[in-house]
C-alpha cells in the first residue's frame, strides 16, 4: 500500500502490507536477511537451537526469512575449520 503526501510529494509504504514478489506471497515487507547465528553445530548441521529460531521468527509473523548457513547433505558440509 503506497501513501503519497500531498505537501511534498513524498511516497511511503506501509510495511504492514502484503508484496508479491514473482509470483510468492508475502504478508507483510519484514525480511530476515541471512545470518550467522551460531545456532548450528561445529560441523555446521541444524540443531534444535536452529529450528526454535526459525521457529520463532515464522510464528513472529516475519514476512520473508532467508536462512543463514547450515548443511543439509554430508556433501555440502563446510570444508574449512
Amino acid at each position: 500500500m503506497l501513501s503519497e503526501s500531498s505537501e511534498t510529494g513524498d511516497v511511503t509504504v506501509d510495511a504492514f502490507s502484503p508484496i508479491s514478489i514473482r509470483g510468492m506471497e508475502l504478508a507483510n515487507r519484514f525480511v530476515r536477511s541471512a545470518t550467522h547465528d551460531t545456532s548450528t553445530d561445529g560441523s555446521g548441521a541444524v540443531t534444535e537451537k536452529s529450528v526454535s529460531i526459525y521457529k520463532a521468527l515464522g510464528e513472529g509473523g516475519t514476512g520473508l526469512i532467508v536462512s543463514g548457513y547450515a548443511y543439509c547433505w554430508q556433501e555440502s558440509r563446510r570444508r574449512h575449520q
